[in-house]
């Protein structure tokens, strides 16, 4: 009985994960249409730590694609603008996701800065909106953005 518990507590605490020190999320009701820009908006005054930043993509079992591409329109406090690309596979060539499967759901959660710092005290931008082919995309239930203090 004293094994099952230890080994109960040691998952639930390697299941926790790190506390994110920003997270956010947009839903969607009928797919991502191209013209909806998603924007995260968060202020950091630690110009020292370094984070990590994910991406989290919610979709059906019915998605079309393997992969996704993002771009994204980023402002810093000072005003300072750049534009970046994400590209994700979210699917192996067999066509088994990557992500975690619940139900009628698939949950990626995937890195795209690591370790990097915001040098600059103040409120940080980021804008998104989808670089598919489709003007929607269709079967996506939520993307989120998470920040997590790296180690």
């Amino acid at each position: 009985m004293r094994i099952a518990f230890s080994l109960l507590i040691v998952i639930l605490v390697l299941a926790c994960g790190k506390p994110a020190v920003y997270q956010s999320s947009k839903t969607f009701d009928a797919g991502w249409l191209m013209t909806d820009t998603v924007q995260f908006q968060f202020d950091f005054s630690d110009s020292i730590s370094g984070y990590n930043m994910y991406f989290e993509l919610e979709h059906g079992p019915d998605y079309p694609y393997s992969n996704v591409f993002l771009f994204t329109d980023n402002t810093t406090p000072g005003g300072k603008k750049y534009r970046d690309t994400i590209e994700s596979y979210l699917a192996k060539p067999d066509g088994e996701w990557l992500g975690n499967a619940s139900g009628s759901k698939v949950t990626h959660k995937v890195l795209f800065k690591k370790n990097i710092r915001f040098p600059k005290q103040g409120a940080y931008t980021l804008n998104w909106i989808h670089g598919m082919r489709d003007t929607v995309m269709k079967d996506i239930l939520s993307i989120g953005l998470i920040i997590e203090k790296e180690d």
